[in-house]
């Protein structure tokens, strides 16, 4: 697939409706992001924390009220 980067990767992410985090483990954490653009794009981003910091390990996306995560590449 083919990326023109706009609209952004993120669309909406600056400013959210909802942001939910839940610590699975103490070294994996999921942050919900839920957007208000036209398509209502939802991102879950996995963070796993090593050497003491937390960093984006991956992400999730779907569309506002879908069942399905769809995996995507950082």
């Amino acid at each position: 697939p083919r990326s023109f980067g706009f609209p952004s990767k993120f669309n909406g992410v600056e400013n959210p409706t909802e942001i939910l985090v839940e610590i699975r483990t103490k070294t994996r954490a999921e942050v919900l992001v839920k957007t208000q653009t036209r398509f209502q794009d939802e991102y879950l981003f996995v963070f796993l924390k090593k050497t003491g910091e937390w960093k984006i390990d991956s992400y999730k996306s779907r569309r506002y009220g879908g069942e399905v995560w769809d995996s995507r590449i950082l």
